[in-house]
């Protein structure tokens, strides 16, 4: 069932993948790369809104899982019912103090010389509504992903996903090519999510729920503790894109944004692999089977790093040919190939780290990534402040790599004085050093030597051939023990 449902999650972001692979050129080239800009900052204000969850999503995530094993549904009925009604209330409030606050925002914090600043605040308000729409949505795919229905809830993505693109694209080609029509759009697909997501997950309990804020007990000490990471985790996620929203012109701010769209597409394999793993790290927790827990973690960091790693550095030194390929305007490319370089080793480098992160919430540590997070901070603000300064959308995205860098020798070092202990170097080196530093030289060598200055379908099939090759050395670099080890996950992941 997990390998079925990791196939789910790989499909729905390689779907989103693609879809923003055909569409964002299209949206750049009927809304302007400006108020393309207001679509990177409406991403931005939805991740720092997100903050608001308090750690339910992931405590229901976790919650799902456990009591999926323990069969207790209606304690979870109780408490999912109990938590949605919190999360629409949050909903509405975010609406009227976004559409409160709009016009300053509009005025005083967006730098624009081609959007007027009616219409800026129009589109902020219409972000309020788009945000208060989907927002409920996360609290329902966590509950489906942690009830293992990670299929159902990928399909009601890629549907919605599908749907938003094409309705938006019919939308500014034939009703108003317009930001505010856009967002308008975004907002109908969000309220027939949300009602389908709804309808399907209460589908799943065969027993009727009751509101009960007793239920809230069982969780509130996890929940809190997520909170705090989620608080801390947002923000340095989002540091970088907060300043430049600030301290750019909207147009740059606009590139950006299509930098972090480009390398997002990381989340193929990131995000699916962390919906799956971290459901059955807190299932193989609670069965308290060490063993396999650790042989899971190793095996698993390994698999990843061998296969993002390759892909991450293919984006990263054939970021230009890709660009070209993909928005095909010069200018555009010239301005986004430095940011996405920096930023996709910085990501690959963040996605590694997936694995220590899911160990930690598996066993309830929440105050750990807390500590870590909070630690990086204290670096990243001064670090990103001063490098935007200096360098401007590119020192933001150098900051990025920075941090990264540190957070990888920092996190596992951190971790595995508590979980697992004396894994850290083995994890290191083995599961992340080795991989990485093996891709580096394949692809960094072929992209030298080998990379034709104009041919850009060539150059990328080049990439894409020596991505392939540093996938295959990573694997057969592996020694017999963790061949060994190898098909014990593949058993584990059938289980």
């Amino acid at each position: 069932m997990i390998g079925r449902n990791l196939l789910s999650g790989f499909a729905s972001s390689g779907l989103s993948a693609l879809l923003g692979f055909l569409f964002v050129p299209i949206y750049i080239k009927y809304l302007g790369i400006e108020s393309y800009g207001l679509i990177g900052f409406f991403a931005t204000m939805q991740a720092v809104l997100a903050l608001l969850d308090m750690g339910i999503a992931p405590t229901m995530n976790r919650e799902a899982a456990r009591i999926s094993v323990s069969g207790k549904m209606a304690e979870l009925g109780n408490l999912l019912r109990t938590l949605s009604l919190i999360y629409w209330v949050i909903g509405i409030l975010v609406l009227i103090t976004v559409v409160t606050v709009a016009p300053f925002v509009a005025s005083y914090w967006l730098n624009s010389s081609g959007v007027n600043s009616k219409k800026l605040t129009n589109s902020i308000m219409l972000m309020g509504l788009v945000f208060a729409c989907r927002w409920p949505i996360g609290l329902f795919q966590s509950t489906l992903v942690g009830m293992q229905r990670i299929t159902i809830a990928s399909l009601l993505t890629m549907s919605m996903s599908v749907l938003g693109n094409l309705g938006a694209l019919f939308t500014l080609v034939y009703v108003s090519p317009t930001i505010e029509a856009f967002f308008i759009w975004q907002a109908a697909v969000a309220l027939l999510n949300v009602a389908i997501i709804h309808w399907i997950t209460w589908s799943s309990f065969e027993e009727k729920s009751t509101i009960s804020f007793q239920s809230l007990k069982s969780v509130w000490k996890f929940s809190a503790g997520m909170s705090g990471i989620a608080f801390s985790s947002i923000f340095l996620m989002q540091l970088d894109k907060i300043l430049l929203s600030k301290m750019l012109p909207l147009k740059m701010f606009g590139y950006y944004s299509l930098a972090v769209v480009f390398v997002s597409s990381l989340s193929i394999l990131i995000g699916p692999i962390f919906n799956v793993i971290f459901p059955r790290l807190s299932a193989l927790v609670e069965e308290k089977n060490e063993k396999k827990v650790h042989e899971f973690y190793m095996v698993g960091t390994q698999l990843l790093s061998g296969i993002i790693f390759p892909v991450a550095f293919l984006a990263a030194f054939f970021s230009e040919d890709i660009l070209h390929f993909w928005v095909r305007d010069s200018v555009i490319v010239i301005q986004v190939a430095p940011i996405a370089t920096l930023l996709f080793i910085g990501s690959a480098i963040n996605g590694a780290m997936i694995f220590p992160y899911a160990l930690q919430l598996a066993y309830g540590m929440t105050k750990l990534p807390q500590i870590i997070v909070l630690s990086l901070i204290g670096v990243y603000v001064p670090l990103t402040y001063f490098l935007v300064v200096t360098y401007g959308a590119t020192g933001g995205a150098l900051a990025w790599l920075i941090l990264n860098a540190l957070y990888l020798f920092y996190g596992p070092w951190l971790t595995h004085r508590y979980i697992l202990k004396n894994s850290a170097l083995r994890w290191l080196c083995q599961g992340v050093l080795q991989p990485a530093i093996i891709s580096v030289i394949i692809i960094y060598l072929g992209w030298y030597f080998l990379r034709e200055a104009d041919d850009y379908f060539q150059n990328i099939l080049l990439g894409f051939l020596l991505s392939l090759s540093a996938i295959v050395i990573n694997y057969s670099l592996l020694p017999k023990s963790l061949r060994r080890e190898l098909n014990l996950l593949n058993r584990v992941l059938r289980a």
